[in-house]
């Protein structure tokens, strides 16, 4: 064999090395254990962690319920729990979901054979762009679009428009006139399960109070209006300087806060709503009987008939509970 020919044989074998370890490079899965802040296009997040500079928040696919729970979900996780959900209606499965952005900057959730599971973002534009994912130490999720330098050139994705049950320094809470896109906060079903509940916070587009609503609509309870900052029917706790401001220009209407309180990762930052409808963290509202003093703005519910007849009942045990103990 000449000396040309083997030359030949060796630049072509250079070639698809290269074009191999190139093609790995590009469509890599992140690790277990494996720590980046950002999610390159191309790259599959499956069983590895988006993580923070400040190593505090964690994005993740993660089972809820235990180690035997077959059910994932995709979601940004701190040190106490859990702050976001990608649709957690979404059925995904064990080692059946990675989390990618395509060619097109499309941010999307496929499982093994590649059927898209979930869109979180997708350009109406058909054409290439430079994308990628980053974690951010607000505990915000961003997908940008970058210039051929690297540099972010405009945001077309964040976790902050879609709430789940949590309200964070810096998210809204209200609706945007353009769009017709609403931010608002919706309870899990319990507990346990955190699939979208019946209680809904949000701004009321009529006379812009911050209410309560039941899963049929009913007002549940009514903050009041605004008024140096605070809402007179929400409650915070003494040791909490919570302060709401008031934004409505042509483009959108929203209240958002910030809290001069210090607050560590064990006391996190935060306005929570539970299945119970009740709001908890650095502001407190329960409708429950057990706890009157924190009952301003409650609306008194009306029950279907049978409902009503249950209650009753339950109430006339309680009593004769409480008699014979």
């Amino acid at each position: 064999m000449g000396t040309t020919c083997i030359r030949n044989i060796g630049r072509t074998l250079l070639f698809l090395i290269l074009a191999f370890a190139l093609n790995f490079t590009r469509f890599q899965c992140l690790r277990p254990g494996f720590v980046t802040d950002t999610l390159m296009q191309g790259d599959y997040l499956t069983e590895g962690n988006l993580t923070s500079r400040s190593k505090v928040f964690h994005l993740s696919f993660f089972t809820f319920n235990g180690p035997t729970s077959e059910r994932i979900y995709l979601g940004i996780n701190y040190v106490r729990g859990c702050l976001w959900f990608a649709d957690p209606n979404i059925l995904l499965l064990k080692r059946q979901a990675k989390l990618t952005i395509d060619d097109y900057g499309t941010f999307k959730i496929l499982s093994n054979n590649d059927t898209q599971l979930l869109v979180l973002y997708a350009s109406i534009a058909a054409q290439k762009i430079n994308a990628s994912a980053t974690l951010l130490d607000t505990g915000n999720l961003v997908l940008r679009e970058m210039d051929t330098d690297g540099n972010a050139k405009q945001i077309l994705w964040q976790s902050y428009d879609y709430p789940t049950f949590l309200l964070l320094p810096g998210m809204k809470l209200g609706f945007n006139k353009r769009t017709g896109q609403n931010w608002s906060l919706t309870s899990w079903t319990s507990k346990t399960i955190p699939s979208k509940g019946s209680f809904t916070l949000r701004a009321d587009q009529n006379n812009m109070q911050l209410i309560i609503l039941w899963h049929d609509n009913n007002l549940y309870w009514s903050s009041g209006p605004l008024i140096n900052g605070s809402f007179p029917n929400l409650k915070t706790h003494s040791d909490n300087n919570v302060y709401f401001s008031f934004v409505s220009n042509e483009n959108e209407t929203y209240f958002s806060y910030n809290s001069s309180s210090p607050s560590t990762w064990n006391d996190f930052d935060f306005v929570g709503l539970d299945p119970r409808g009740q709001l908890y963290g650095r502001v407190v509202v329960s409708c429950s009987k057990d706890n009157p003093a924190l009952n301003k703005g409650c609306v008194s519910q009306s029950f279907p008939t049978c409902r009503h007849r249950m209650l009753v009942y339950q109430e006339r045990e309680k009593r004769k509970a409480s008699v014979i103990h």
